[in-house]
């Protein structure tokens, strides 16, 4: 019997978060990612927000990229390096 309740209260906080977020992309209210001069870009919808950033550059092309998402306040950021771009081929 509890194992049932559990997968049940499971099941229904997936659906209900699906629904969620769900809703506010079909009413209209998730929010359009916008692009920054200084290499970011970021959007939201409600209890959803995400940004990348492409920062440090240098003459050979390699930069530093980042990203990061929160979801009901929990998340975080993973930057790493970008190497530069191959050489071009013969």
């Amino acid at each position: 019997m509890v194992k049932r309740s559990v997968a049940r209260a499971t099941t229904l906080g997936v659906l209900g978060a699906g629904l969620l977020v769900g809703g506010s992309v079909v009413a209209g209210t998730a929010g359009a990612p916008t692009a920054k001069a200084d290499g970011c870009s970021s959007g939201t919808v409600p209890t959803t927000s995400w940004s990348t950033c492409d920062y440090g550059y240098m003459p050979d092309g390699s930069h530093t990229h980042c990203d990061a998402v929160f979801v009901f306040g929990f998340g975080g950021w993973n930057c790493f390096p970008v190497p530069p771009p191959p050489p071009p081929g013969p």
